[in-house]
């Protein structure tokens, strides 16, 4: 007797689904990036204008950080561009 023929397995994926797959990964991806990025930017805040901003007027005497400071702003985007950079990249390389 002849065997059954197969043209392929039953689980392929056909491009639009593997599209579909793609974009639902990516923007998981973007939006946990974002939720991050939000909440380092946030706890940063809170530690530099809250803690060290109390601890250099109360205690050194000294004055207070502003809170437009280009060095703290720039500083800023730099730390969380690189924390996204590693989650992306680290989402990534676990598949």
């Amino acid at each position: 007797m002849f065997a059954r023929r197969k043209i392929s397995s039953i689980n392929t994926l056909s491009p639009a689904q593997k599209i579909r797959e793609w974009l639902v990964s990516l923007t998981a991806k973007i939006l946990f990036t974002v939720i991050v990025s939000i909440a380092i930017y946030y706890f940063f805040r809170y530690v530099i204008f809250g803690v060290i901003n109390f601890l250099s007027v109360q205690v050194l005497e000294a004055g207070a950080i502003e809170e437009n400071n280009t060095i703290f702003l720039s500083s800023m985007i730099v730390v969380i561009i690189l924390i996204d950079i590693y989650i992306l990249k680290d989402r990534l390389t676990k598949r």
